[in-house]
């Protein structure tokens, strides 16, 4: 009787974590969907509006929320994939975040001042990026990588710090730029600045392309080169 119980119960918790992977899988691909319009827009040079960016930002906000409280829940089987899929959107988040600031802030720098130059969910959505340095994320990428991955001390170690330090530099980048918005306080500067930024990047990843291949034969290399090339003029 008791054996039937737990199979019971382990039968409805599989049915759970199954429906709420499915219901994250449908709400990451409509915020991805959203995203890549995003980026698909800037490049045609027609940016999405204020509004737009702001609901992007929001959804990819309750997405991650949604992902994290997941895994705090222990809602989810495949925690792998699930916490490289936090981090890949965490950049997306980061992007997005960037570009609502600038919006933000240049359509109202004539009327708000202070704190208030920023959204006021400008704090909620930075208070993502510490959750995932509390203890208890740390502690779950911890016993991830022990009892899953069955990673040892040493590659435990750099595993969740690699993780960590991405989340602290994703945060630094919003802080950032929000500091060289408030200096430069003009847009004509500041795309100059992202273009001029945007460029040092694109030559320093041409430079580790181009050494990377620096020997490699075969011909399938020159299409892999073609590729990743392409696919940094449009980073």
């Amino acid at each position: 009787m008791e054996e039937e119980i737990v199979g019971a119960i382990e039968k409805v918790q599989q049915s759970l974590n199954k429906g709420t992977e499915l219901h994250i899988k449908a709400e990451y691909n409509k915020v991805i969907s959203d995203y890549q319009d995003m980026l698909d827009c800037r490049k045609k040079q027609k940016p999405y509006s204020e509004e737009q960016m702001r609901k992007l930002v929001d959804s990819l906000y309750v997405v991650l929320d949604m992902m994290i409280d997941s895994l705090k829940s222990d809602l989810i089987d495949n925690k792998d994939n699930m916490i490289l899929t936090v981090f890949m959107m965490l950049s997306m988040y980061t992007a997005s975040l960037r570009f609502f600031d600038e919006q933000y802030y240049f359509n109202y720098k004539d009327i708000l001042s202070g704190d208030e130059v920023w959204h006021t969910s400008h704090n909620k959505w930075m208070s993502l990026y510490d959750t995932l340095t509390q203890s208890w994320f740390v502690e779950l990428l911890q016993d991830h990588g022990i009892f899953d991955l069955d990673l040892n001390t040493d590659e435990m170690d750099t595993y969740y710090n690699e993780f960590l330090e991405q989340v602290q530099d994703q945060k630094q980048e919003v802080i950032d730029n929000q500091e060289i918005i408030l200096t430069l306080k003009d847009t004509s500067l500041l795309n100059v600045f992202h273009e001029k930024t945007n460029e040092e990047i694109h030559n320093e990843l041409e430079k580790e392309i181009s050494e990377m291949f620096n020997g490699i034969e075969g011909e399938d290399a020159p299409k892999l080169y073609d590729s990743l090339h392409n696919q940094i003029q449009y980073a």
